[in-house]
């Protein structure tokens, strides 16, 4: 899901797509938005992110992902490695290429746990816990 923001990467990964004979296995859908991403994420076994743009720092993808218990696999750009700090929750290439990720995805699949993922979104990002947090300040400044 997504559009490619470079042409020379999306001949790349459709090159190895077809090459390690993954057709079966990868499905990309373009675009998509609202419930129709909803329910393509409530199905979904794996994110992943092949960015390069070294100026990420949270991307909403990443968070997306956790909320429905999808692991993510990546590039070690921008804060990205700080976003997956545990196996479980994906992992991430310093390599920046598909076949990397294709090897990491491989070694590393079976550590990946949705409940624990879905877990972790609850525990660091539902709205509640950014406004207990916001509370907790807000009532200190009070003091």
């Amino acid at each position: 899901m997504g559009a490619f923001a470079d042409k020379s990467f999306k001949k790349k990964w459709f090159k190895s797509i077809k090459e390690k004979n993954l057709s079966k296995e990868v499905n990309y859908l373009g675009a998509v938005y609202g419930e129709e991403k909803n329910n393509f994420l409530k199905n979904t076994d794996t994110l992943i992110f092949p960015t390069k743009y070294n100026m990420e720092c949270f991307p909403l993808v990443i968070l997306e992902a956790y909320m429905y218990g999808i692991p993510v696999l990546s590039y070690d750009t921008g804060a990205i490695k700080e976003k997956i700090p545990e196996n479980y929750l994906g992992v991430f290439s310093k390599k920046k290429t598909p076949e990397e990720l294709y090897n990491l995805y491989s070694k590393n699949k079976n550590k990946f746990d949705r409940k624990k993922i879905r877990k972790y979104f609850e525990k660091n990002f539902i709205i509640q816990l950014g406004e207990k947090k916001l509370n907790k300040i807000i009532l200190k400044e009070l003091e």
